[in-house]
């Protein structure tokens, strides 16, 4: 369901309700406050955010201006490991080779490219990335510019990443 109304959008979550409203597969969509409606809410919303459906973010954030704090759920241990586990990670990485990306580097650096959104945070995130490995300067330049000529990129995601983009370069330069 989630899939289909991020995609279609609210008026087809309305048409679902409309029409299901005495389907007991869709009641959660009625009952505010049970558990499944608490996390269909939730997930919607993180996807719309740009999470990916399998890792989210897991601070505490306010969906609404004023609202009540959401708690997202943690991540799976199994599928992405504990905390500890990636703070051994960062101990263990050896330094890039200078003026160069290490391959787990740009594919983080790529992953940040395609989960960006207008977000301020999403934006001072990519950015803050870059920054840290500021010696790769021309290596972050060409994988932003690699991102802006996918042509499967809609043109929203594209804006932003322009101003992601022109960002970083000034912050580089300077």
């Amino acid at each position: 369901m989630i899939e289909f109304v991020v995609r279609e959008g609210p008026m087809f979550e309305a048409m679902i309700m409309n029409r299901e409203i005495n389907n007991s597969m869709f009641r959660f969509l009625f009952e505010n406050q049970s558990p499944a409606h608490v996390y269909y809410r939730w997930k919607l919303y993180s996807i719309l955010q740009g999470d990916s459906p399998t890792k989210w973010r897991t601070e505490e954030f306010r969906m609404f201006k004023n609202g009540s704090m959401w708690q997202p759920p943690p991540l799976n241990p199994y599928l992405h490991g504990t905390v500890e586990d990636e703070q051994e990670t960062e101990i263990e990485e050896e330094p890039s080779k200078k003026g160069s990306l290490k391959e787990e580097q740009r594919d983080k650096l790529e992953e940040v490219l395609r989960g960006l959104t207008p977000r301020k945070n999403d934006i001072g995130e990519a950015m803050v990335f870059c920054l840290n490995h500021a010696e790769a300067a021309e290596e972050i330049v060409e994988c932003i510019a690699e991102s802006l000529s996918i042509l499967k990129t809609p043109l929203p995601k594209k804006d932003c990443t322009v101003v992601f983009g022109i960002g970083c370069v000034v912050q580089l330069l300077s």
